[in-house]
């Protein structure tokens, strides 16, 4: 049995989420004998991920199209739709610079870089999330990570409340295509190597939160306020 953590971090920026899981798999058993080197890169080359891609193009497209990370950036959690194909979501860190002049605004004695987290996807919405975080030369809380990617926003979901969190949000947005309650837990998932507690978290809490909003038939309890909306409503009424 191969070490877990060497395992995981051998694919921990590969793209492609079902070759992620055959990697995993073929790797966790042992049969690294087995595994065409070309396979481990985090990106296909362009003539090999048409190929992959051509074997079972529902499956194997979802994450070999996302963008690739800028320099010194790793993959520390991801979340994958149950969509069809799946839509893949990465949260990535990178270490951040910034100039003597931001150092000197923030007032930023350290000289160790700060953390620079990005969320984007492999659907074409760009950079759901683009935050940098004072915390120089450590890894990110748990918190932070959380609170990252429950602000995700992206184009796809610019119709629904803001305010809910973008996990959620994703459910809202299958339950509207007319789902049965019971499917949507299983909708969004959640999961990462460096931070394993987040996918039991977002599991248990995703639960909750369906059960809490929807019937059994996979109808709202009641109106969800799109508050952003309402804001600017509010005030609209206060310039007339």
């Amino acid at each position: 049995m191969a070490d877990w953590c060497v395992t995981a971090s051998i694919i921990q920026n590969v793209a492609g989420e079902a070759r992620r899981e055959r990697l995993f798999e073929r790797l966790a058993s042992g049969g690294t004998g087995l595994i065409d080197p070309r396979f481990l890169a985090d990106r296909l080359t362009d003539e090999l991920r048409i190929a992959v891609i051509a074997a079972d193009p529902v499956w194997n497209i979802s994450g070999e199209y996302l963008p690739p990370c800028v320099p010194f950036e790793n993959e520390i959690a991801r979340m994958v739709l149950g969509t069809t194909p799946r839509a893949v979501y990465s949260v990535r860190v990178a270490p951040y610079w910034p100039s003597k002049e931001v150092r000197s605004k923030w007032k930023l004695g350290l000289k160790l870089p700060l953390n620079r987290l990005r969320i984007v996807d492999d659907h074409g919405e760009g950079v759901l999330v683009d935050a940098v975080y004072q915390r120089g030369g450590e890894c990110l809380s748990l918190r932070e990570v959380v609170r990252s990617i429950d602000s995700a926003w992206g184009k796809g979901t610019r119709d629904l409340p803001r305010h809910i969190p973008f996990p959620e949000r994703m459910v809202l947005w299958r339950a509207e295509q007319g789902v049965a309650a019971d499917e949507l837990p299983g909708f969004v998932r959640l999961y990462s190597a460096v931070y394993p507690e987040l996918a039991p978290y977002y599991s248990a809490r995703i639960a909750r939160w369906v059960e809490r909003e929807f019937t059994p038939e996979g109808q709202l309890r009641r109106p969800l306020l799109n508050l952003s909306v309402a804001l600017h409503s509010l005030w609209q009424r206060g310039r007339q």
